[in-house]
């Protein structure tokens, strides 16, 4: 079972266009997309977070998506003149095995418009919990205005604490790592792929909210959630065709 809705998504409506998802235990898949229009392994409790230069642009449910081809089809800087940052490309999927272990895949394509965004938005903060989970760094890059890329380098990956948990000693296995995107440039495109994997399940079912936008305009989203029985609706209750 295949469900889509296509629409543009404009700065700020995160809030009223989301994929709804909660899973148990039948083999299904569901799909939610939005596109815009033509016009517009380890164990144990230690930090477990790997990176390869490898880049692996697709996922189970995900359509394979090229960020060269993105770039050269996107439209241009002053299409969208009050946007620090347009997300080109944003893909999430979901999948569970039989006994409730979870694997996300995040693929997000950004193009950073503005010196303020060249400073303030190259890095990206992923949250994950060391005691049951691996993180993934998959592909980490930016495109240059010239076509240069510049991949991340090891030391530009880094494990804190996040904010939210820093006095909270029994939460202290959650864990953020800090991507830093470098070669940045106003008009440059930075793409990352990264992947979270449960070692075990998570205690209760899982469930959760993909937010198909966010703060800056997205010109692409797709979530797919597989591998158990599906539910994925739209927030705003849209109707959802199903295949």
């Amino acid at each position: 079972m295949t469900a889509r809705f296509s629409t543009f998504i404009p700065a700020a409506a995160a809030c009223t266009l989301a994929a709804l998802f909660a899973l148990a235990a039948s083999p299904l898949l569901a799909s939610t997309s939005a596109t815009q229009p033509p016009d517009a392994s380890a164990s144990g409790t230690d930090s477990a977070v790997s990176t390869t230069s490898a880049v692996s642009t697709t996922s189970a449910g995900l359509p394979a998506v090229d960020a060269a081809s993105l770039i050269a089809a996107a439209p241009p800087l002053d299409a969208f003149p009050d946007a620090d940052v347009v997300v080109l490309h944003q893909g999430e999927s979901i999948a569970v095995d039989g006994e409730g272990r979870v694997t996300r895949r995040v693929h997000l394509v950004r193009r950073l418009q503005t010196q303020w965004a060249m400073r303030s938005r190259s890095d990206v903060r992923v949250a994950w919990d060391r005691s049951r989970q691996d993180l993934a760094v998959l592909t980490a890059r930016t495109f240059m205005r010239d076509g240069t890329v510049v991949p991340t380098p090891d030391n530009g990956t880094n494990e804190v604490t996040p904010d939210a948990v820093s006095r909270a000693a029994p939460f202290l296995d959650w864990r953020e790592l800090v991507i830093s995107h470098v070669g940045t440039e106003p008009g440059c495109v930075t793409e990352l792929i990264y992947e979270v994997r449960d070692r075990e399940p998570a205690p209760l079912p899982a469930s959760g909210v993909c937010w198909l936008g966010g703060p800056d305009p997205v010109l692409q989203a797709t979530v797919s959630v597989q591998g158990a029985r599906a539910v994925v609706a739209a927030a705003d209750g849209r109707p959802v065709s199903q295949e």
